[in-house]
């Protein structure tokens, strides 16, 4: 199966050429006519199917899952039961920043989530409305989307990802 040739996005704080290398599998092959890519079975590995769980540590675990409950709609599955939040398929970043860089947030901050949303606008509004922290501009990268931080109950830095259509 040939596809088109990969685009080159780019992520915030990352250059063009970087940002291409983290979003282009290693398993791309070009046979002469396009770039395509060698799904997980051609290229002869196993590979995860996705993230299927973030875990962090909180001062608060009860309070902090009811505001990713009550203002991101991410259901932890901590008061027991079934119902765990199911995401919606889409692109995932995997991506290591160098230790001392400032996009994660504060220097103790190891780890910085990034949540697609459907429309980042009204997601901004909905949190501001309740007075969550919005952590600096919209960022637009061409081809990429338009992105925004906020923090959390304990100063944790998310990203808001409204991906390009």
């Amino acid at each position: 199966m040939q596809g088109s040739p990969l685009p080159s996005p780019r992520l915030p704080g990352r250059s063009q050429s970087t940002c291409a290398s983290l979003m282009r599998s290693l398993t791309d092959v070009d046979d002469g006519t396009a770039t395509r890519r060698l799904g997980p079975e051609e290229a002869g590995v196993e590979r995860v199917r996705g993230i299927g769980g973030v875990f962090f540590r909180s001062a608060h675990p009860q309070s902090t899952a009811a505001w990713y409950a009550e203002h991101l709609g991410i259901d932890s599955g901590l008061e027991g039961g079934d119902v765990l939040w199911q995401q919606e398929a889409g692109p995932t970043v995997w991506a290591p920043f160098p230790q001392d860089s400032e996009y994660l947030g504060r220097p103790e901050q190891q780890v910085m989530v990034n949540f697609r949303v459907r429309d980042l606008d009204a997601m901004l509004a909905q949190l501001r409305d309740a007075d969550v922290t919005i952590d600096g501009d919209i960022v637009e990268q061409a081809g990429v989307g338009r992105f925004a931080h906020v923090l959390d109950p304990a100063g944790s830095r998310i990203e808001l990802w409204q991906p390009s259509d």
